[in-house]
């Protein structure tokens, strides 16, 4: 079902919004704690986390910013797709498989991020 507060009717669109929030919380939260243990790199982590938490938001309000911002987070996290490949090979079995859906969501965003019908809906209006 469309939601009241969207700009469009893609499901797939919400979800890496929603996911996109989700991560933006979590780096608020651990920016807090870590805020509270006297270390600035909590503020890092809050910035990072607002930075998120708005990207996510204003995907679902197809603002050409937040795919920008939403494409280049998945070239940076895909650039390192060898790495984290190499990586997992000599890691346990949960790692492995931690790695790879990592992987697989990553490319699976940048993916639907370049589709014609979504690039659309943030730059022909």
């Amino acid at each position: 079902m469309k939601e009241a507060t969207s700009a469009h009717n893609l499901r797939g669109l919400s979800l890496i919004g929603d996911l996109y929030i989700l991560m933006g919380m979590g780096l608020i939260a651990a920016g807090v704690f870590f805020l509270f243990s006297s270390n600035l790199i909590g503020l890092v982590f809050a910035g990072m986390g607002i930075l998120l938490t708005a990207i996510g938001h204003y995907l679902d309000d197809l603002e050409p910013w937040a795919w920008w911002g939403a494409f280049l987070g998945n070239i940076g996290s895909g650039s390192s797709v060898v790495i984290i490949i190499s990586g997992a090979l000599l890691a346990i079995t949960i790692s492995i498989v931690y790695y790879l859906l990592e992987v697989t969501l990553t490319i699976a965003i940048f993916v639907y991020l370049l589709r014609p019908s979504v690039r659309k809906l943030f730059f022909n209006r």
